[in-house]
């Protein structure tokens, strides 16, 4: 028999807020009961019969006033809807269509809807939300071309997932006897949705890996290089084999990779687990060998999702390598990076940098050179160098810095004796007055703009170069020319003082440059006992050549007795979390200076027995400052960036604004906790 469609007569069923009312109704009676017996003396069986007469006097009242406001218009309403032509064809479509009121309560429903949606024991006033759930409902944004002019559009659809069918929820408005109601019509799209579905699964994603450092690592063990490589590719392929993907070798070491966005999804849970066996394979004293990942899932073209791909795979190379860099539409996440960065760029690349850099300068009006925030030795070393390289290149050239800066104060002083250095330096306010069309800005000691000692002035810039050390955090838009960024090399004055060795003539350094430069490399060092290679110590060799003198260099780190007494109050606050890491905080009244107290603080606390890991936090200007340090065993970079810092693999450095010191200390235990855990 054919259902009717959906009228007035209907039973009514109760709605979410009339059974609310009749809970807490319900509720109120045992200490309405409790009251009258306590406080009138009469007999428990005479005080239940007035009890009951109001709670059923006040469910009565609420049915009437629920049955006036719902259905006052519904007669009415029903009768210029089903009397018509329109509703007979409303009522005879194949496609489910109610009508709500402006509260959203339903008023009709057509064969339809009964049949595909809902069923028997549907009632006027029923609220819409009574009747699909949030669980139910997803929206969704299509993008169509205009085939006229090209443009393309965006409209959003609510689509219902309703058992196993799906429907697009259009509703158009409508007015009758002068109020507002809402005709609602669902659009099957179950045959859509499950292509749509299915294509999203089963979608090709790109990536590209690279073995990292194989050349490197088997220089002495070359007989085992072939044997080796095979154990890594044989990984590799068994991993892309598993998610039914292609894999292919498109030069000696780098392979390309085709898999489906279900498999990257299960890559992901897995936390890209392919690192971790790759690393299993080992050479010579056990030394791992280590792969990077670039995989993209972008929405566009394939050729699209290749190139930012093989743009991802060149950030997990750039942060050091043994992880996967993961693009999407939201962003990039990182994968691994539990290895210390060996030591592998390649001599060339140093004169090659120098040359594009040189011809950069020369194009140019001016050239601004500038570091991070709260400057240390490094950065200072390292646009000091460049500012040579610059006056070389015959271009008008300043550093952009904070001249009150205290701990660059010795830097200052000692530049100022040499003549060509007179008036170079500005503040960030005069910089952004010399910014034009044609100034170059090399950022140096950072990639994270905003960490740079003019944010503003970087933001204006229309070209710039990026020259840094640290592991890169994210990706550079179209201004940044050229970016030179070397997680292998132990400090940015390493990487500027190689340009001008290979670029510039000899004996162009003066004593007093080459000293500042060598002091950058003596900081980031820790006086040549971390993060050297042997390139390292080529460099300072050229430095020392210039004139360079270690003792002289080393007169910039002696300390102050200030110092010490500040040292001191990190060391009264030490606590050892999880058995190897140390936690130091210094409370009360501090400055600026204190940002490289924390520093040494942090590196003493390493000397600790059984300490892999140090951190130091300080509150300065409304900031919490956390200077960190490892001894190669904790990827603190790893740590701070969980809390928006950043650096390397073992000295890492973050501030964090809005926060307590407890707070933070909370939020560093649980990323220290992520690490570990994850390790």
């Amino acid at each position: 028999m054919k259902k009717q469609s959906f009228t007035a007569e209907h039973h009514r069923i109760a709605t979410r807020g009339d059974l609310i009312f009749c809970i807490a109704l319900a509720c109120m009676i045992p200490a309405a009961f409790a009251l009258l017996v306590k406080y009138t003396g009469i007999s428990p069986l005479y005080a239940a019969m007035p009890i009951a007469i109001i709670y059923l006097l006040a469910v009565s009242v609420w049915a009437a006033f629920r049955r006036k406001t719902t259905s006052a218009n519904v007669p009415s309403v029903l009768d210029s809807l089903t009397n018509s032509e329109f509703g007979a064809v409303l009522t005879s479509l194949s496609s489910p269509t109610f009508l709500l009121d402006d509260e959203g309560f339903l008023i009709w429903a057509n064969d339809a809807f009964l049949e595909k949606v809902y069923g028997d024991g549907l009632a006027v006033g029923t609220h819409v939300s009574d009747i699909f759930d949030s669980s139910m409902m997803r929206t969704e944004t299509i993008k169509t071309e205009n085939e006229a002019d090209g443009e393309e559009t965006e409209h959003t659809e609510l689509v219902l997932k309703i058992g196993t069918s799906s429907f697009i929820c259009e509703s158009v408005p409508a007015v009758f006897e002068k109020k507002n109601y809402k005709f609602v019509l669902l659009c099957e799209c179950t045959d859509r949705e499950f292509w749509r579905d299915l294509y999203r699964r089963e979608r090709e994603v790109v990536a590209y890996v690279a073995i990292d450092n194989i050349d490197e690592t088997l220089q002495s063990v070359q007989e085992q290089f072939h044997a080796k490589a095979l154990d890594v590719e044989r990984l590799v392929r068994e991993w892309v084999e598993k998610m039914q993907g292609v894999f292919r070798a498109y030069e000696r070491n780098r392979y390309m990779i085709f898999f489906s966005t279900e498999a990257l999804k299960e890559a992901c849970r897995q936390r890209f687990d392919i690192l971790d066996r790759v690393r299993t394979v080992r050479v010579g004293d056990g030394l791992p060998i280590t792969i990077s990942v670039g995989v993209s899932d972008i929405k566009g073209t394939l050729a699209e999702r290749d190139r930012a791909a093989q743009m991802a795979l060149d950030m997990a190379l750039l942060r050091g390598g043994d992880q996967a860099a993961y693009k999407s539409d939201d962003g990039v996440s990182f994968y691994g990076g539990k290895t210390k960065t060996g030591f592998k760029r390649a001599n060339i690349r140093a004169h090659v940098v120098a040359i594009q850099l040189a011809a950069y300068m020369v194009r140019s009006d001016h050239v601004l050179i500038m570091g991070h925030r709260f400057g240390d030795f490094d950065s200072f070393g390292s646009a000091i160098g460049l500012a040579h390289f610059a006056m070389a290149c015959n271009v008008n050239v300043h550093i952009v810095a904070n001249l009150r800066d205290k701990n660059l104060a010795q830097c200052f002083e000692k530049i100022a004796d040499v003549a060509q250095y007179k008036g170079i330096f500005v503040d960030a306010a005069e910089s952004l007055d010399m910014m034009n069309a044609n100034t170059l800005l090399v950022v140096t000691d950072v990639n994270n703009f905003n960490h740079a000692e003019s944010p503003e002035t970087v933001a204006r810039a229309e070209r710039i170069v990026v020259i840094d050390h640290h592991r890169k955090t994210a990706e550079f838009d179209e201004k940044v020319l050229l970016e030179y960024i070397e997680p292998s090399a132990s400090s940015a004055s390493e990487l500027v003082s190689e340009m001008i060795q290979q670029h510039l003539p000899p004996n162009s350094l003066s004593q007093t440059e080459a000293e500042i430069l060598l002091s950058g490399i003596l900081l980031d060092t820790k006086q040549f006992t971390r993060n050297t290679g042997s390139r390292t110590f080529s460099v300072a060799s050229f430095l020392r050549s210039a004139g360079a003198n270690l003792s002289n260099a080393g007169e910039l780190f002696k300390s102050e007795l200030d110092d010490l007494v500040k040292e001191s109050r990190f060391n009264t606050n030490v606590v050892l979390y999880r058995d190897r890491i140390a936690l130091s905080t210094c409370e009360g009244e501090t400055d600026a200076s204190y940002r490289v107290v924390a520093a040494k603080a942090a590196d003493k606390l390493l000397n600790l027995r059984g300490v892999d890991a140090a951190f130091s936090l300080v509150m300065i200007d409304g900031a919490i400052h956390i200077s960190a340090r490892s001894n190669g065993n904790v990827n603190v970079q790893l740590i701070l960036e969980k809390l928006n810092g950043g650096g390397h693999y073992d000295v890492a450095g973050a501030q964090v604004a809005d926060m307590t010191m407890q707070e933070v200390l909370t939020a560093l235990r649980s990323s220290i906790d992520a690490q570990l855990d994850a390790d």
